[in-house]
């Protein structure tokens, strides 16, 4: 049994670096199970228990008849997802990073293990290097990630990546990297290593605050000051003028 798992954790991390290398794409699909086993030279169930893994980290999805692949696939069509993609605001979907991601912070901080500290740290300081709006964002948004699976609860994580599939639209792209620029890359990364010398320090406190700051800087810079639009609501078959009965 601790053969199994030993040459399980291998394959996991060999799939872990080559996904961090970008051998393959979000949402690519990757090479099937036969051939990946034979490619490490193990079993399929050794396989298997390595994809489990990785899985349950949000870095692979396997569907039914499909495969296996790279990281989340964007949302079918016939997802609900889909539909509440193309209807939200940047205002929103900050407003639940707000709600969210300060409480992963916090139970990163407790329940983080070693070789997710790692993973945190690695994601933070290669967000700190880098040179372009794109390598920023890869590796902001893997900060994000390995800080959502470090707290250790599938539901959470799910709907982190739920929040994360519509933050990963093209339109958010583009404005996120209208935002990125020297002065603003230094505030972040200086605010990324407060959250994350926050939760190394095991501060569920701190690590909560640290986040909440931290996203707030990023709506001011996305968003600016302004207070969140308002939602027009189109008046109901009752609803008349004012002072008028219905």
């Amino acid at each position: 049994m601790r053969a199994l798992s030993d040459r399980s954790d291998a394959v996991a991390r060999a799939l872990r670096r080559e996904l961090d290398e970008g051998t393959w794409a979000a949402g690519e699909r990757m090479p099937t199970e036969r051939a990946l086993a034979d490619r490490f030279g193990v079993s399929r169930t050794v396989l298997r228990s390595a994809l489990d893994r990785l899985e349950g980290e949000g870095r692979v999805a396997r569907r039914v008849g499909r495969g296996t692949f790279a990281g989340r696939p964007g949302p079918d069509p016939s997802d609900a997802l889909a539909d509440v993609a193309a209807l939200t605001r940047p205002d929103e979907v900050l407003e639940v990073r707000l709600a969210l991601e300060p409480a992963l912070a916090a139970l990163a901080a407790l329940r983080a293990s070693g070789e997710e500290l790692g993973r945190i740290d690695h994601a933070a300081e290669r967000a700190a290097a880098a040179d372009d709006p794109q390598g920023y964002e890869r590796w902001d948004g893997r900060l994000h990630h390995e800080i959502a699976v470090a707290a250790r609860n599938r539901l959470f994580l799910a709907l982190y990546q739920g929040v994360d599939a519509v933050r990963a639209r093209t339109a958010w792209r583009d404005a996120r990297a209208r935002a990125h620029d020297a002065d603003g890359a230094d505030l972040l990364a200086a605010e990324h290593r407060r959250v994350v010398a926050a939760i190394r320090a095991r501060d569920p406190a701190e690590a909560q605050a640290a986040m909440h700051d931290h996203l707030r800087t990023v709506r001011r810079r996305l968003l600016g000051d302004a207070p969140p639009p308002p939602d027009p609501t189109p008046p109901g078959p009752s609803d008349g003028p004012k002072g008028t009965p219905p």
